[in-house]
């Protein structure tokens, strides 16, 4: 039976009343419905209960079933407003970080990219003249110089030329170079008659501009000479990234200004040679009983080739660490070791602070680190008489100490080459630099002019007091004749040479001169030192 429908003011005119056949299959509404609407119910007067019911029900469900498509509809193109969304935000983000991309998928974009021009390219054997050129064609370059195949040597220029390996013998770029040599073509490939013909041929000049392809070949972009403030930008970006480098790997020492921490932190002693290294390890062994892991092999003779870690205690009570960090291979075996989280030794004490922190890598330890600094000139003196007293080469035995300043033997900045891991070639600015950034971030300064504040600042600084009161620790001081060796000058402990006349070194004679210009950047350095001292005074 063909299905009749109502108009719609006759739809909802049911709705409100609530007599709507199509959402109801309630009889009393749906006979309502029927008296209500007469030429309606006369079309169905005829129908049976269940007849009725039957399609009421088949018009819910065509209606559901629009409702359905409607909602589908509406779901499709919120989805295209999804997609489209995804696909701009993809390329914004492959915008952003292009520079980021791998670079297999660089290479692979561009491979796509070229398809196109490369299909329509005349054929090119690989490998060949044609190729090289039109593969350098597209980039900016400089013009090419060739070594002719006969042996010819190419100009000279070690400054200003870059080589490059190809199909051509030796190819040579040319910074201020507007025409250059390249070989010349054989046009006559038949001829191979006269050899020499050919050799003349290699060594022809043709101008850049010429391609083999063909026929014109673009222009070559001379590449221009950098100005001084681009050099000048060149070199701050190098500094920039070399002290990056180097704070990079000292990362395992933390700042001074961060409270020590017993079960986190060890403490590194960066031993600066003759400024009262040996006085500090009696102090520290003695009076404050550290287990110390030190440079000096002798304390710990027959013991720094053992493979298990272990303590030595000396028969004064003093105990050490059996590894020797005076060398390179002995701080590679402590490493190996495990030195620095083994829980065994409270103190690390080597001049090598950077291959120190390579002890920490790994573990969930780190370094903090305390120096003891002195004036460089008073520190060169004494290099200069323990070398007398103790060196066995006899050139030092008849050497004055004007001819000591003068000689090849003679430190120059100790401090800022081993801060910037700089041990030989010339220094500059950016050296001592890096010098100040690494001692003022991470080390915890003493002097040793100040020698008896720079000890109580330590044992404050690594909870070493709470160990021994400082009553204690300065009646130990005493007995040991700590004092008495730093006002005598004595800073290594009676291994000195005889003591040099101040008058000798006083400011403003030659010596004087000599020593400050050798080791300005230290000079420059222990100032830097004695503020980052008045600086810590609150820790």
């Amino acid at each position: 039976m063909p299905r009749i429908k109502p108009t719609k003011k006759q739809y909802d005119y049911l709705n409100s009343i609530g007599a709507n056949p199509y959402n109801s299959d309630d009889e009393e509404n749906f006979s309502q419905s029927q008296s209500s609407l007469p030429s309606f119910q006369s079309s169905r007067s005829g129908l049976s209960l269940s007849q009725r019911r039957e399609m009421s029900s088949v018009f819910q469900s065509r209606d559901k079933l629009m409702l359905a498509e409607m909602q589908l509809d509406e779901e499709r193109r919120r989805g295209r407003c999804m997609l489209f969304a995804c696909i701009v935000l993809s390329v914004f983000c492959m915008a952003l970080f292009k520079d980021r991309w791998p670079d297999d998928i660089k290479k692979a974009i561009i491979d796509l990219l070229d398809d196109g021009t490369r299909n329509t390219a005349p054929h090119i054997v690989p490998g060949s003249t044609e190729e090289f050129i039109n593969h350098h064609s597209s980039t900016t370059m400089v013009a090419p110089v060739a070594q002719s195949s006969s042996g010819g040597e190419a100009p000279e220029d070690e400054d200003d030329s870059y080589t490059s390996s190809s199909s051509l013998s030796s190819v040579v770029y040319y910074k201020n170079e507007d025409m250059a040599v390249l070989p010349k073509k054989n046009e006559d490939k038949g001829n191979d008659s006269n050899n020499e013909d050919v050799a003349d041929q290699s060594n022809a000049t043709v101008p850049v501009d010429v391609d083999f392809r063909e026929g014109i070949r673009p222009p070559v972009t001379i590449v221009p000479e950098p100005t001084e403030e681009q050099k000048q930008k060149n070199k701050e970006e190098a500094i920039m990234e070399e002290l990056q480098q180097h704070l990079d790997n000292l990362s395992k020492y933390l700042k001074w200004n961060l409270p020590y921490k017993p079960d986190r932190d060890v403490p590194v002693y960066w031993a600066i040679p003759l400024t009262g290294t040996d006085l500090l390890d009696r102090v520290m062994a003695k009076c404050y009983d550290l287990v110390q892991a030190t440079d000096q092999v002798n304390l710990i003779s027959g013991h720094e080739e053992e493979k298990i870690l272990n303590v030595v205690t000396e028969d004064d009570g003093s105990k050490y660490m059996n590894v020797n960090l005076g060398n390179l291979s002995g701080v590679k075996r402590a490493q190996e070791l495990r030195l620095a989280s083994s829980g065994s030794v409270d103190v690390i004490r080597s001049s090598y602070l950077y291959e120190i922190a390579l002890l920490f890598q790994s573990t969930a330890k780190y370094g903090k680190c305390f120096t003891m600094v002195r004036n460089p000139i008073e520190r060169s003196i004494d290099v200069f008489r323990k070398l007398k007293a103790t060196s066995e080469n006899p050139v030092f035995q008849s050497m004055t100490l004007e001819e000591y300043t003068n000689s090849p033997y003679s430190e120059d900045n100790w401090m800022v080459r081993f801060l910037s891991n700089e041990m030989e070639g010339k220094l500059d600015e950016h050296h001592l630099d890096l010098a100040k950034h690494v001692l003022g971030r991470k080390c915890f300064i003493g002097l040793t002019e100040n020698f008896a504040e720079s000890i109580r600042r330590f044992a404050a600084y690594f909870n070493w007091d709470q160990r021994y009161s400082g009553e204690i620790v300065n009646q130990c001081m005493v007995e040991l004749n700590i004092m008495k060796h730093l006002n005598e000058g004595d800073v290594n402990l009676g291994s000195m040479g005889p003591a040099v006349p101040k008058e000798t070194y006083a400011e403003g004679t030659k010596i004087y001169k000599t020593l400050t210009k050798l080791n300005a950047m230290d000079t420059e350095l222990y100032k830097y030192s004695i503020a980052l001292f008045n600086r810590q005074s609150l820790y």
